[in-house]
């Protein structure tokens, strides 16, 4: 609906301004922010405004405002209150918020066009053709690179109105720094503790990103260590597990938020584990699992609260390693007529 009706446009919040670069686009939102600027809206959310937390805007062709809303809200009440609307318990089933996205774009309509298109039911409904065209599209994962090893690090945390958002991003370790990983010689009992710098690199990607604003942890708020340790041998096969903990505890305000107004702060620690299989011959990794146990992500922001945290480190084959494709799609995505 949104590809053949709308013109869609992403922008960086308001509360976020320090991070739009053009200060007549911070100007513009401003005055869509302010009381008369939002006086016709409808949204019995508009007293928060473009300020925090993700927002949908409908405007008409003279630049209305015609109605904005929260996307990630449901409208489901919690016995945790006001944010309890946010969390995952509420968009376990999350129709009443693609109900107020359609109502948000119906409002849209009526005061341009003065219509609904034609098709508007099977696109709500999601029998339009357009509909499945969209369910059918797929999200590119990345590709192992022919050399060294490529990790793919996923995080899912509970940070207040962002319980289990999905993001993941994407390491590369050299040959040479892949294989210090493992110990000198390849025997059953060896082990070898993980480099600091391979450490510093997982920690600045399994930071939670929810509740905040590009953060960037520094060295010293980065803490634990991996073991890995060789069960198995075999003719041209080495085998074994990882163990370990994390503790990512930022004290700057600098590492917590480009939001000056806004630099709560939180930490993330827990018990790693993990196994991996070496292939001698190729002298690379061919299995490399860790995974979090046991992970906390506490959130000091007034009170302290202590909140679940899941992290997923697995290897990512080129292509054309041992006949093995990339998996490159996530399963369909939900709401896709919206």
């Amino acid at each position: 609906m949104l590809r053949k009706y709308f013109i869609t446009v992403e922008m960086t919040e308001l509360s976020t301004k320090e991070l739009i670069q053009d200060p007549g686009d911070v100007a513009l939102l401003e005055k869509y922010n302010s009381p008369a600027g939002q006086k016709n809206l409808r949204s019995s959310w508009r007293r928060f405004g473009l300020v925090g937390g993700e927002r949908e805007v409908f405007f008409t062709p003279d630049g209305k405002m015609v109605d904005i809303f929260l996307s990630l809200h449901c409208g489901e009440a919690t016995t945790e209150g006001q944010k309890g609307l946010f969390l995952a318990a509420a968009r376990a089933a999350p129709e009443s918020a693609v109900e107020r996205f359609f109502e948000g774009a119906a409002t849209a309509f009526e005061q341009t066009a003065g219509a609904l298109p034609r098709d508007w039911k099977k696109l709500r409904d999601g029998t339009a053709p357009e509909v499945e065209q969209v369910r059918r599209e797929v999200v590119k994962l990345p590709e192992g690179e022919p050399t060294g090893l490529t990790l793919r690090v996923s995080v899912r945390a509970d940070v207040v109105m962002y319980e289990r958002l999905v993001g993941f991003e994407s390491i590369h370790v050299s040959d040479r720094d892949a294989r210090r990983l493992l110990p000198g010689t390849l025997v059953k009992g060896g082990t070898q503790r993980w480099p600091r710098q391979m450490m510093l690199r997982l920690g600045r990607v399994a930071y939670p990103r929810g509740a905040g604003v590009l953060v960037t942890l520094a060295d010293a708020s980065i803490h634990g260590s991996v073991e890995t340790e060789i069960t198995e041998v075999e003719p041209g096969t080495v085998r074994g597990r990882f163990s370990g903990s994390f503790q990512l505890a930022p004290t700057d305000t600098s590492e917590r938020s480009r939001r000056p107004s806004y630099s709560p702060y939180r930490s993330t620690s827990g018990d790693l584990i993990g196994d991996f299989e070496w292939n001698v011959e190729q002298s690379r990794f061919t299995k490399f699992r860790l995974v979090s146990r046991d992970a906390t992500s506490k959130f000091h922001h007034g009170r302290e609260s202590a909140r679940w945290y899941q992290l997923g480190v697995e290897l990512v084959l080129p292509v054309s390693s041992t006949g093995i494709d990339t998996p490159r799609s996530h399963p369909r995505r939900r709401n896709a007529s919206r």
